[in-house]
């Protein structure tokens, strides 16, 4: 498991930080999950500022890379702080609230990857938990 923005500093403590946004698998954040869970053979928890194929502000995203070398989950972060120091809003755009997709079921249980501020709300980990996470 790494920070948010794994390869990146925390850049939205200013509204215009110039911050690129990395596409999913090719990014240098995914490539980096991707070679480290093949390394080690664990699955590799990651976050990146994901470019949006739609356009406009991108995502707050966690991957998991497999060991086999595949990104096996992605999940975007739901709630999306603004005002002083945090200005988030200026990058990201809320992501869609768990809908099963993005449990990751492994012989240790089912597992839900919320990211930072997403864990205040507790609608989110009630979601992941009724998805059996």
């Amino acid at each position: 498991c790494t920070q948010e923005l794994t390869l990146s500093p925390y850049f939205a403590i200013t509204s215009d930080d110039g911050a690129e946004a990395e596409a999913i698998p090719d990014g240098r954040s995914s490539r980096f999950a991707i070679a480290l869970a093949t390394e080690t053979g664990a699955y590799v928890l990651a976050s990146l500022f994901e470019v949006s194929t739609e356009g406009g502000l991108g995502y707050d995203t966690a991957i998991v890379a497999s060991p086999e070398g595949k990104v096996v989950v992605r999940t975007r972060k739901v709630h999306i702080p603004g005002g002083s120091g945090y200005h988030e809003d200026h990058y990201f755009q809320p992501g869609r609230a768990p809908d099963g997709s993005d449990i990751l079921e492994l012989e240790q249980g089912r597992f839900g990857f919320p990211t930072c501020y997403d864990q205040w709300f507790p609608e989110l980990a009630r979601l992941y938990s009724l998805q059996g996470a």
